[in-house]
């Protein structure tokens, strides 16, 4: 697919349901710790995830980049939250009357735990001694039926040009997909930590049996 008449640009929150649409189709189950656990079938729902993911676009000061044809058809999504650096927990309460799936509760207690240790290295966190509000890049994603040559490098531009009109100068990515950690290398953005996957383990099981295209999950992060 040619990229004339492709626009990169901020959602509208009215659009939310539509990203939250596409990352179902094409990020759920292909990502690399969601197809190791077999997170879900097919074409199958998670309300638990569908709201994870809208209160985040929803929370305060969130970046929601979308791109689409001209006719306006959606190429690929990304979004970042906001952590402040007072430790406020500005993402709003998931309500929702499913639990949150066993599979997505592991990937989630992964994700908490391999964050700790990379923040807690992280020396682009601070400057001149104060701790920087944190701009953390979350799901990045383009269409996985067909292959758009710079899709995800430029909604990762553009989003990383938004938070930088916005003041926010600390910007990180926890990238679970080796295709991520390629566009913040793009970026000039610095490898702060990496862990093989094959070395997290719970009562002795490695929990995500990626394939050997992604092997590490890797976080990168960048001081403007």
């Amino acid at each position: 697919m040619e990229n004339e008449g492709l626009s990169i640009r901020e959602a509208r929150s009215e659009e939310y349901e539509a990203v939250v649409d596409f990352i179902n189709q094409h990020f759920v189950g292909l990502e690399p710790t969601t197809a190791a656990c077999k997170l879900c079938e097919e074409g199958y729902r998670m309300p638990y995830f569908d709201a994870w993911c809208m209160v985040r676009l929803k929370s305060p000061g969130s970046i929601v980049v979308i791109a689409e044809d001209k006719s306006g058809e959606l190429l690929g999504i990304g979004f970042a939250v906001i952590y402040p650096s007072s430790g406020e927990d500005r993402i709003g309460e998931i309500t929702c009357k499913d639990k949150c799936p066993k599979k997505f509760e592991e990937i989630l207690n992964f994700l908490g735990w391999f964050d700790d240790q990379a923040s807690s290295k992280d020396e682009n966190s601070t400057k001149n001694g104060t701790k920087l509000d944190r701009l953390d890049y979350t799901i990045i994603a383009s269409r996985s039926d067909v292959r758009i040559p710079g899709i995800g490098s430029r909604v990762f531009q553009k989003m990383t040009e938004l938070g930088i009109e916005r003041g926010l100068k600390y910007h990180t990515v926890l990238c679970t997909s080796s295709f991520t950690a390629k566009i913040c290398k793009k970026a000039g953005f610095t490898q702060v930590f990496s862990f093989p996957y094959k070395d997290y383990k719970v009562d002795g099981k490695v929990m995500f049996p990626t394939t050997a295209l992604h092997t590490n999950c890797t976080f990168y992060s960048k001081a403007f």
